[in-house]
């Protein structure tokens, strides 16, 4: 593996660093290493810990000021909406990030796609839906042309999909596309390289192809996500798709202990498939990690609650209890609450899966884009308004064979008299609701809307009584305003 060559002598550059580059000065020799090589692949090993988002902003600050690219030829990719937003403020405090393209490796893929929807025989306003109303959708096409199929069978076949769709990413039939995008992005990097599944990898593969200025950050040791379709052997085999490249490993720890970090290397210096690091720290030891056995969870939980309640090293809000698996966290709630410990459970039902949430994020869908017939569905008839399933069916049978939206649907069948009376006022009344609402979002804000729709649907109504309800009214409080 060669090293390539860096735009700048590392010796040469330290006395020349004005004061708009002094960010450089608080990286150590690996850091800077990993900012200053910025042409050719390179790949950053970066163990927990060892400022691997510090290096990846720096590096893009420093291309941006020395004038290497401007912010519009960086492609930064990562997995999460969190990581893209801290990295942007962190980019945006070394220079100018207008025009970068920092996101999600979903969000960047779907501007592209919306940019060139006509190619593939879409609209640009199309709809990304979830798995939920993937299934939702499948199931809904199911019934119409095959009446009482095993409702099994369509996850089946949601599952085959999505395993169709990988094939899809070896396939460039709009070279033009590809050639355009190649050319847009001078400099390409990627976080969490060992989480990036294969279709993710093809389609990095194709846009670096030109130019190979690829900047992959990764841990191998660090790879958790192979249930989803995560391949740790993408980040073994960069030597071998990147024979050129160089490999900069960041091994400075600034989190942990020494204790700790000798427990960590002790065990996963077992692993066979890796390409190692060494990682230390300048911090103390730290107490020693504890290992305790016990026959049964109750026993665990038992301990670990009694052992929180007699410490007076650490506050109750200084301590956490990770477990494998969401089920284990009853027996730990019971102790706690025997001991008379506060606590609050993390990463039970995300934010957003919660059904109060994905239903009032429905109602925004149906607002902003009438034609969003999942949404539509499902917040027709929530809370009640005794537009049930039948009434749905006829809109639905109707749409498609006048080739409409579900929203179109309802509405010509009310102008043609093809409901009863009572069904027709009750859903004029809704689609009136739609009109208000989309009134309020163009002239208001977002969480005004909100509140708008939960409270003029009845469904703040519908929740109330009971405690289940009370926590989901909670829920719903607390992304409305005051």
């Amino acid at each position: 593996m060669e090293h390539c060559n860096c735009p700048i002598d590392d010796a040469q550059h330290a006395s020349e660093y004005d004061s708009e580059e002094s960010f450089l000065l608080s990286l150590n020799e690996e850091q800077k290493e990993a900012v200053l090589c910025v042409d050719g692949p390179v790949l950053i090993l970066a163990g927990a810990g060892t400022g691997k988002t510090r290096t990846i902003t720096s590096r893009m600050g420093y291309m941006i000021r020395r004038g290497l690219a401007f912010p519009s030829q960086i492609l930064a990719v990562t997995f999460t909406n969190k990581a893209a937003r801290e990295m942007l403020v962190r980019v945006s405090e070394i220079v100018d990030t207008t025009g970068i393209w920092l996101g999600t490796f979903h969000a960047i893929a779907a501007r592209i796609l919306r940019s060139n929807a006509e190619r593939v025989g879409l609209r640009r306003d199309f709809t990304i839906i979830g798995p939920d109303d993937q299934l939702q959708l499948i199931k809904a096409i199911v019934n119409d042309t095959h009446p009482g199929h095993p409702a099994e069978e369509c996850k089946k076949m949601m599952y085959a999909i999505q395993s169709g769709k990988k094939g899809a990413a070896t396939r460039s039939t709009h070279a033009d596309v590809l050639s355009y995008y190649q050319e847009q992005f001078k400099y390409v990097m990627v976080d969490e390289y060992q989480d990036i599944n294969t279709v993710q990898y093809l389609w990095l593969r194709l846009i670096v192809q030109k130019r190979k200025n690829i900047c992959c950050v990764g841990d191998d040791d660090q790879s958790i996500y192979s249930w989803r379709g995560a391949e740790v052997g993408n980040i073994l085999r960069f030597a071998d798709d990147f024979p050129e490249a160089k490999v900069v490993r960041l091994e400075c720890n600034y989190r942990s202990t020494s204790n700790i970090l000798r427990a960590a290397s002790a065990i996963i210096n077992n692993n066979k498939s890796r390409l190692g690091k060494k990682l230390w720290t300048a911090n103390h030891a730290g107490q020693k990690v504890g290992l305790m056995k016990f026959w049964d969870g109750r026993m665990e939980a038992q301990f670990i609650s009694e052992y929180i309640k007699g410490s007076s090293e650490y506050r109750f809000d200084e301590t956490a209890i990770l477990v494998r698996a969401g089920f284990q966290t009853r027996v730990f709630e019971e102790y706690l609450v025997r001991c008379g410990i506060p606590y609050k459970i993390i990463g039970s039902t995300r934010f957003y899966d919660r059904q109060e949430i994905k239903d009032i994020v429905a109602y925004l869908k149906v607002v902003t884009n009438p034609k969003n017939d999942i949404a539509f569905e499902r917040i027709v008839n929530k809370p009640k308004r005794q537009l049930g399933a039948s009434t749905v069916a006829k809109i639905r049978a109707y749409a498609r064979d006048n080739r409409l939206s579900l929203v179109e649907s309802g509405e010509s069948m009310i102008n043609f008299g093809l409901l009863p009376e009572k069904t027709s006022d009750t859903l004029q009344k809704l689609f009136n609701k739609f009109e208000c609402w989309r009134e309020a979002l163009d002239t208001g804000s977002l969480t005004v809307a909100m509140q708008s729709i939960a409270e003029g649907s009845g469904y703040m109504d519908m929740l109330k009584g009971g405690m289940r309800a009370y926590q989901k009214l909670k829920t719903l409080g607390s992304c409305l305003p005051p």
